[in-house]
Parts: structure tokens; sequence; C-alpha cells
């Protein structure tokens, strides 16, 4: 994940799955929500919007509630389009970083 001011890195551990709760409670509620409301790593943190990329994890609507409970703008499934590799440069940037 990154802002214009910092990238948050969360990799997968060898053969770790990212299922639903693991996503909410591991990765939404113990990194990604404090890295956006840290205002040293987003310009503005009334501006921010989180964008996934509709991996099953990020589209459950579980999910979806914890955003919208948490007060985290976000597009949801209905506004995200499918399979848009231009939409999802964290994946294009992952692949730089891992190969340096």
């Amino acid at each position: 994940m990154f802002t214009a001011k910092k990238l948050l890195w969360v990799p997968k551990e060898h053969g770790q799955s990212w299922d639903g709760a693991y996503f909410r409670d591991t990765i939404l509620r113990q990194q990604v929500i404090p890295f956006l409301r840290d205002s040293s790593n987003v310009l503005d943190t009334n501006e921010v919007i989180f964008l996934h990329d509709k991996a099953p994890c990020m589209k459950a609507n579980a999910t979806q509630h914890l955003l919208e409970d948490e007060n985290v703008n976000f597009w949801g499934n209905s506004i995200w389009p499918g399979n848009s590799p231009d939409m999802n440069p964290a994946e294009n940037i992952g692949a730089i970083i891992k190969d340096k």
C-alpha cells in the first residue's frame, strides 16, 4: 500500500493465505487503518481513499462493513472495475521492489 508520502509494505509469509478474518483483524485493524490515520503517512487524513483489488478477503461483506464502521473512505465493490491492472499500481511497484 502506498500514499503520496510513504509505502506500507505488508508481505505475505510463504504459503500464507489471507482469508477475510485474517485480512480484517491483522492487516486492516493492526496495520492499514492506523497507517492511514497517521498524518505523517498521508497528505490529508480526511482525503484518503482506500483502494482494493477485489480479492475475496477484500471484497467480503464483513470487510466492507469494517471499513464503513471505521470511517475509512474506500471504493466499494460496485465502483471497482474488475480485472483492471491499471487500477492496481501496487502490484507493479511490488514486482519492481521484489526484483531489486
